[in-house]
């Protein structure tokens, strides 16, 4: 492989994770999950502050979409409700 394209492996406990470095990017490789459409449980969404344009969970964490840009970065999430909230099973 070039100097300017170099492949580099990791061993982790989801698996084998590889990255690509590509000029001055390096592209990670991680595993897809599928998810599933899904109501969230409220307190996430409260403790969020936000109405998600679509929420999925996946084997263990729930993907929150959100309206864009703007929303996502004017996210004022509350840390200690998050942190309470209870696990995914």
């Amino acid at each position: 492989m070039s100097a300017a394209r170099r492949a580099s492996a990791f061993h982790t406990r989801s698996g084998l994770l590889t990255t690509t470095c590509n000029g001055s990017w390096i592209e990670l490789d991680f595993p897809a999950t599928p998810v599933a459409p899904t109501a969230a449980p409220a307190d996430l969404i409260e403790a969020l502050g936000i109405t998600p344009a679509f929420v999925g969970k996946g084997q263990e964490d729930y993907l929150i979409e959100v309206d864009g840009e703007a929303m996502a970065r004017a996210l004022t999430p509350d840390l200690t409700r998050l942190a309470e909230a209870p696990p995914t099973s």
